[in-house]
Formats: structure tokens, C-alpha cells, sequence
């Protein structure tokens, strides 16, 4: 159920149920790749699209187009972690866009193109 009802609102995720404990049909899954959203406001809380794609939107819309990798934090209370994260984040530095795999999360970054 969990699964057939992924990126449906919380009244129609009941509606769903109580079809199903009716008639024994599950609701249509309507949901392609990673989308989720809040059932309770129906918000769409992440879009997971490849950067490929975003790098189209952004050419198409006239503007050059950047990944940037994120970085861990550096001032956690426990001191080990401390030690860790400043060489993951050189890391993540020195290995320029294959540093991706090591970051928490990335930046999209867009500048207008000049037209000289």
C-alpha cells in the first residue's frame, strides 16, 4: 500500500485504502521516478531529476550552468568528527566533479550569458 499510494495526498490515500479493503484493488500508482510529497498538504517536498536534465534548463533559459559540491560541517560536538570532515572535505576539493560522490549534497549554479 505504502508503495501504491507514494505521491498521493493523505484523503486520497484513505480513498485508496478503503477501495481496496472493499474490492481488494490497489490504487494505480501515478508516481514516476523519485518524486515524493507531503500527504498531509500535498506539497511536492523534493524533485529528483538528473543534473543533466537541470543543465538543460538552465542552457535553454540562458544561463551557464555549474554543479558545485557541498561540504561537511566542521563544528560538531563530538571531536572526532571534527578531525574527519575537514579531510573529507579536501577531498571532496580535490577531486573536482567526482568529489560529488563524496558530498552531502550539491549546489546548482546559473549565470546569465554575456552576449560579447
Amino acid at each position: 500500500m505504502a508503495i501504491q499510494t507514494r505521491g498521493l495526498i493523505k484523503e486520497e490515500i484513505i480513498a485508496g485504502i478503503e477501495e481496496y479493503l472493499k474490492v481488494g484493488i490497489l490504487p494505480k500508482l501515478n508516481v514516476a521516478g523519485c518524486n515524493t510529497c507531503d500527504p498531509n498538504t500535498g506539497n511536492w517536498a523534493e524533485h529528483l531529476i538528473a543534473t543533466a536534465e537541470y543543465e538543460k534548463l538552465f542552457v535553454s533559459n540562458g544561463f551557464d550552468f555549474k554543479v558545485v559540491n557541498g561540504f561537511y560541517n566542521t563544528n560538531y560536538n563530538k571531536k572526532w568528527l571534527n578531525l574527519i570532515t575537514p579531510i573529507v572535505n579536501l577531498k571532496i576539493k580535490l577531486f573536482g566533479k567526482f568529489g560529488i560522490y563524496l558530498a552531502p549534497f550539491i549546489g546548482l549554479q546559473g549565470k546569465i550569458k554575456s552576449n560579447n
